[in-house]
């Protein structure tokens, strides 16, 4: 969804904006993330094992597509994100062996409720294109249909250390038999 989001940004002639909204040290632009073909891959992999994933949460839960909440989601080989916007690898110089692919952008996905009808939302620190990061208005859209208001919280020091916003907080549940 998010990939796919990419390529239509450059479909749509913007191609050189810059890929994240964020000030790194290093701003490829679409163009370049979508021309890299290990991106693509990790796309396409990351997809299909999303879907077997999911697939498998319905299948157990008896859940529905109608509880499903899709926001866009960028996969990158590790590699690429560490040259590119400095996601910094493990520190004891061991092969970083579970973060062979890491997500581009702020997670959209681990997200915490605060309330029954609000939730905070890492900002993904998107391309803009007119005036608009594409990726956060994709999230906002996607949460709204689900009766979400976001608030989105800069986590990007947390994101370039292979974590986000679902990392640094603690939230209390009261859990209910049957939550879906």
């Amino acid at each position: 969804m998010g990939y796919r989001a990419l390529e239509m940004a450059k479909e749509a002639g913007h191609g050189d904006v810059p890929l994240t909204s964020h000030a790194t040290t290093r701003r490829p632009t679409v163009r370049q993330f979508l021309d890299e073909e290990s991106n693509k891959e990790a796309a396409v992999s990351g997809a299909e094992h999303m879907q077997q994933l999911l697939s498998t949460l319905k299948k157990e839960t008896g859940l529905t597509d109608q509880y499903v909440v899709r926001v866009p989601g960028v996969l990158s080989p590790t590699h690429w994100l560490t040259y590119w916007l400095g996601v910094r690898l493990r520190q004891d110089g061991g092969p970083d062996e579970l973060y062979q692919l890491n997500s581009a952008f702020p997670s959209q996905v681990n997200a915490v409720p605060l309330s029954e009808s609000r939730i905070m939302v890492a900002k993904p620190w998107g391309p803009v294109v007119d005036g608009h990061d594409i990726l956060e208005r994709m999230s906002r859209e996607a949460y709204s249909k689900a009766g979400f208001h976001v608030d989105f919280i800069d986590d990007w020091p947390f994101h370039l250390a292979s974590g986000d916003l679902h990392c640094i907080t603690n939230a209390y549940r009261t859990p209910t038999a049957r939550w879906w």
